[in-house]
């Protein structure tokens, strides 16, 4: 996109990485990874920071992953054939340096880019501990954060009450850091 800036029609400086579960983990990757010299040998190269992330119910340390789990969870994040395992190529228990290595809390540094958290309280993909586990450690480094949980919301916002407000609070968010 930063190739294209001009050709798009966008400002390169001024860029939020959104996602949501697993986008929203590949979001909080690279808002916590870019321009870092010390990880070049992960990220294969140097790239260009974001202005902040909005990371909606995304998972944050694959080793806490299962532990944190509802016990009506939908998988099993430890099994062979998670979604995490089959990311990272090895059932979770089996490579806990890659799932280290997978995780953004791993990444979180003092000069990462503020941070707009949100995750259903009854979750049943991904525990809603993984966000609370990344806000704390943004928190502890002192990055910005905003953390929303939403009482009564699975996965993908299902049974939120107000979903337009969600989508508001990360705009809104969004906008005071790209504000001209």
């Amino acid at each position: 996109m930063r190739t294209r800036a001009d050709e798009l029609g966008v400002d390169a400086d001024r860029v939020v990485a959104w996602g949501e579960s697993a986008g929203g983990h590949l979001a909080a990757l690279l808002g916590l990874t870019a321009d870092r010299a010390d990880l070049v040998e992960l990220t294969g190269g140097p790239t260009a920071p974001v202005a902040g992330v909005v990371d909606w119910y995304g998972p944050a340390n694959l080793p806490t992953l299962q532990d944190q789990a509802r016990p009506d969870a939908v998988a099993r994040s430890d099994a062979p054939d998670s979604r995490e395992s089959l990311l990272i190529g090895a059932p979770l228990p089996k490579a806990p340096e890659l799932a280290r290595r997978a995780s953004p809390v791993t990444y979180v540094h003092a000069g990462a880019p503020p941070f707009h958290l949100a995750h259903g309280a009854d979750d049943r993909f991904v525990p809603v501990g993984q966000s609370r586990e990344l806000a704390a450690a943004l928190r502890d480094a002192g990055v910005p954060v905003e953390l929303t949980i939403v009482d009564g919301a699975d996965h993908m916002w299902r049974d939120a009450t107000d979903p337009d407000a969600i989508l508001a609070a990360a705009v809104a968010f969004s906008r005071r850091l790209l504000a001209p």
